[in-house]
């Protein structure tokens, strides 16, 4: 995944960069990309569109920084209590 500047906007998104082997992974991003433009929730990122270019795919999300839940438990440990199930109701209400 690649940080990138949105030309038309100045908007900086997430770029997902992969390969389309016209196979199970071919039809993997496209239920990838079906799916993840179907979602609206304030806990799921957003999807912002696609390009195909040749054998390549390019999938631009909206951009979140602040890493990781596993970079927060590489960094922090586990975490208490109160902070998991804060973490986790956030995490269920975007299912």
């Amino acid at each position: 995944v690649y940080r990138a500047t949105e030309s038309r906007t100045g908007m900086a998104v997430a770029v997902k960069h992969a390969s389309d082997d016209g196979g199970l992974t071919a039809e993997r991003l496209r239920t990838e990309i079906r799916i993840t433009g179907a979602l609206d929730h304030p806990n799921v990122v957003r999807f912002l569109g696609h390009e195909w270019a040749g054998g390549d795919v390019w999938i631009c999300l909206e951009l979140v920084v602040g890493g990781s839940m596993d970079g927060v438990l590489q960094a922090h440990g586990r975490l208490s209590g109160s902070v998991l199930q804060s973490a986790t109701q956030d995490l269920i209400s975007g299912v």
